[in-house]
């Protein structure tokens, strides 16, 4: 017997009871009290609200996808939760959004809902919470666990899984179960040989320290994905890498959320630029805090949090960049010289061709130079040359030729 079956002789308040005694709470980016979300859904609800929708998904603004492993490997359970909750809400329609690009698993999940007797919509893209005014929205795994809740198998805990990232290199482990009380540092790949720098935990952005904390009940997964950052990951490029995810799934429907991360990505590309000004600081400050409290999804609540909470903890990486013009890391392009040196140039040409993007130019036997505007600094050329004399710098550049120079003749200049 499955947990729809089970709930079919129970009336709103056993259910409710149900689910308080289980203590499951929300998962996702709102840690509440299931049993407290549905009684306040319930109570503020609306004869003027229309019809009440019990609704399924990630939360908008999760890139990483990974939580839809309860879609793709446990769909009878995120089916036969939402119809559980549909049941206690006397629900007139049942709803699940799943990301763009997931057609296939739309299909998949559409012949599992018939063969499991589930009338439910299911809908590509993010989640409209405009149209969910007195219904009732909850997270995929939570649906999952309200199953079991209902089928007596509920274990307290989180899928979690751990991404690296590590001198350029970006690794994303398996999904693992994590029991609450779990310490997030038994989560990491074991040997972890790398220097941690920091940890983003969600949509937050923490220090070390915080692998030293066990996964609980309040623990603000968000999309389920633990990221580590060795030393050679520059925190400002990583919260411009975030701050374009997020644009990138922004509806635009929320004037804070649209304005905000465009304003957001425009200041710190300028940053990481080599162009940014102090004073960008505190407006960044200010327009991520406003988003907070004035979108109505995780896409603009939470897209902001990276870098507010980046700027907080490595504030000496942005005064580097913006005063100093450096990179801390080193892996900014903007702060990053390549150039020939004419010493060690003999004029091969193995790096002219091996070049993406065409800005090193040379005749054989002379000495040969790169194009510094056109350079993306990807370092191919210097795989290609044997002679190692293509070199990479955060420092100053030596006196370099302006004109095709014999090989050996320089210094004659």
């Amino acid at each position: 017997m499955n947990g729809l079956e089970k709930t079919g002789g129970m009336s709103q308040e056993e259910l409710l009871e149900k689910i308080g005694q289980s203590g499951l709470k929300e998962y996702g980016i709102c840690p509440e009290n299931l049993e407290k979300k549905l009684r306040r859904i319930l109570e503020e609800r609306l004869p003027s609200d229309g019809p009440m929708i019990a609704a399924g998904a990630l939360n908008n603004q999760d890139t990483d996808r990974m939580l839809l492993w309860f879609a793709k490997r446990e769909p009878e359970k995120v089916l036969l939760g939402l119809a559980i909750l549909g049941q206690l809400l006397s629900a007139s329609k049942l709803r699940l959004y799943l990301p763009e690009g997931e057609t296939a698993l739309i299909h998949e999940l559409e012949d599992q809902a018939s063969v499991l007797g589930v009338n439910v919509e299911l809908l590509e893209g993010i989640a409209d919470t405009r149209r969910m005014k007195g219904g009732c929205l909850c997270h995929l795994e939570t649906l999952a666990a309200l199953c079991d809740v209902m089928e007596d198998t509920y274990c307290p805990g989180a899928v979690v899984a751990v991404k690296t990232c590590t001198s350029g290199d970006v690794s994303m482990g398996e999904p693992i179960f994590a029991p609450y009380g779990t310490k997030l540092t038994s989560l990491l790949p074991q040997p972890y040989a790398g220097q941690i720098k920091a940890v983003q935990i969600g949509s937050r952005l923490c220090g070390p320290s915080a692998l030293e904390e066990p996964v609980t009940a309040d623990t603000i997964l968000g999309n389920g994905v633990i990221t580590v950052f060795d030393e050679s990951c520059c925190m400002i490029a990583m919260a411009e890498e975030r701050l374009e995810a997020a644009r990138r799934v922004c509806c635009g429907k929320c004037t804070f959320c649209r304005e905000g991360l465009g304003q957001l990505y425009t200041r710190i590309h300028e940053i990481t630029s080599g162009k940014g000004e102090a004073g960008s600081l505190e407006i960044m400050r200010e327009i991520g805090e406003a988003m907070e409290f004035s979108c109505l999804c995780s896409v603009g609540q939470t897209g902001a949090q990276f870098t507010l909470d980046s700027m907080k903890i490595f504030g000496a990486e942005y005064e580097d960049h913006i005063r100093r013009k450096k990179c801390t890391a080193g892996s900014c392009p903007a702060f990053i010289r390549v150039y020939i040196d004419p010493d060690r140039c003999t004029g091969c040409g193995r790096c002219i061709p091996a070049c993406p993007k065409d800005c090193i130019e040379g005749l054989p036997g002379y000495i040969h130079m790169t194009e510094e505007l056109d350079c993306v600094k990807c370092t191919v050329c210097m795989e290609a040359c044997g002679e190692r004399a293509v070199v990479r710098t955060l420092g100053r550049v030596p006196r370099l030729p302006d004109r095709l120079t014999r090989v050996g003749r320089f210094k004659q200049y």
